[in-house]
């Protein structure tokens, strides 16, 4: 179960994913303007910022512009209310978010997360929304 205030801010990422306002860019890329990638969750450079569905979650919910890179600072909030190992004192999530933000193969091999597009990313969100399964198996499988 997530809170309110995490489904609004979901709802809010997942509707920008759809609307192509964040660019997919491969890890190795960097960011140029918002940007995402399942791989990132929060790094920002002069150009911009690159984030995964949690970061730009927890950006949404810390009121930051999109704009604008994320300071430092706000990418230890960023990162504390993504990561399954940071303690979530300075932006707590709910656990069940983890499945969302963790395709399968978290920390085995990653590298096919550089290829989940925003759109792959929508239905995993619209998946969660509906039964709380983004179904990453069955996402994983048509992009390898």
């Amino acid at each position: 179960m997530i809170t309110p205030r995490e489904h609004e801010a979901l709802v809010t990422v997942r509707d920008a994913l759809a609307a192509g306002e964040f660019r997919h860019s491969r890890i190795t890329e960097g960011p140029d303007g918002p940007t995402f990638n399942m791989r990132s969750t929060c790094l920002s450079g002069d150009c911009g910022t690159i984030a995964c569905i949690g970061g730009w979650m927890a950006i949404t919910m810390l009121g930051l512009a999109r704009e604008k890179p994320v300071s430092y600072e706000n990418q230890t909030q960023v990162f504390d209310f993504v990561t399954d190992y940071g303690d979530g004192e300075l932006l707590p999530s709910s656990p069940s978010l983890k499945v969302l933000f963790y395709p399968p193969g978290a920390r085995e091999d990653e590298e096919w997360w550089d290829f989940i597009t925003p759109a792959y990313a929508v239905e995993a969100i619209d998946n969660f929304l509906r039964d709380g399964d983004p179904r990453w198996g069955a996402i994983r499988r048509r992009i390898t």
